[in-house]
């Protein structure tokens, strides 16, 4: 996925997984999260993430599967004057209000890499070191209280991949860059339990940063930088409701 692409496509990639049910003001991540190997609803968190990703592709996030809302993500735009490179990262704002049903679970993207194969000279995406995502910094607050910290917790917890698609997942049309498809993903993520009734506010900031010389072939380095600044202002409604606005 060349950068500008990433701008385009991801506002914030990751996915799923388990963060039992928390309540406004109620305890901190590390009291509730499922091990690395455990199942949420008879999924592991790549299958999670597997779902979202196909969803994504197909304009379907915003939806539900197994009683899970596959949250959308909010359109980030540019702040400040970042280049987008890991020197100098661009940092992306956005928001987004979204109503659940007062029984839903939600999963949410903290930070992921979609690899991609393409219709011109670039090699396919290769995969990255886990320690791009585990050592990277994340805060992600519910009602002002932190979830998830990478300051405290270990990010390992929410690791997921490389995991690969075959046959690939194709796009109606290319990218600018020439990705024709997904053919793998990696990345964080989290999935939460049902809130309150009433208002919320889910707060993430999290970052992708990388250089890879050669990365795209001899001279062709990745130098990719980007800081995500995202909030969903939820509403829960007791019964029914619409899934976003």
């Amino acid at each position: 996925m060349r950068w500008i692409d990433a701008l385009r496509r991801w506002a914030v990639v990751g996915v799923v997984f388990c963060v039992t049910a928390l309540s406004a003001g109620a305890a901190t991540a590390s009291e509730g999260t499922c091990a690395p190997d455990s199942t949420f609803r008879g999924w592991t968190l790549a299958e999670w993430m597997r779902e979202y990703i196909e969803r994504y592709v197909a304009g379907d996030v915003g939806g539900s599967s197994r009683g899970v809302t596959l949250m959308p993500l909010p359109v980030g735009e540019p702040e400040g004057e970042g280049s987008g490179t890991s020197s100098d990262p661009v940092r992306l704002v956005g928001s987004l209000d979204v109503t659940l049903r007062g029984t839903s679970w939600f999963a949410v993207p903290i930070s992921a890499w979609v690899g991609e194969t393409y219709n011109n000279e670039l090699p396919d995406d290769a995969p990255f070191s886990r320690s791009v995502f585990t050592m990277s910094n994340v805060l992600v607050t519910l009602d002002g209280r932190p979830i998830i910290d990478s300051a405290t917790d270990d990010l390992s917890r929410y690791y997921f991949g490389p995991e690969y698609f075959e046959p690939p997942l194709f796009y109606d049309e290319p990218t600018s860059s020439g990705a024709i498809g997904v053919i793998f993903f990696q990345g964080l993520g989290f999935v939460h339990g049902p809130l309150r009734r009433g208002e919320h506010t889910l707060h993430l900031q999290s970052e992708f940063i990388a250089y890879v010389p050669d990365y795209y072939g001899e001279g062709m380095d990745l130098d990719i930088g980007i800081q995500y600044d995202n909030t969903w202002n939820i509403t829960v409604a007791a019964h029914g409701g619409t899934w976003l606005e």
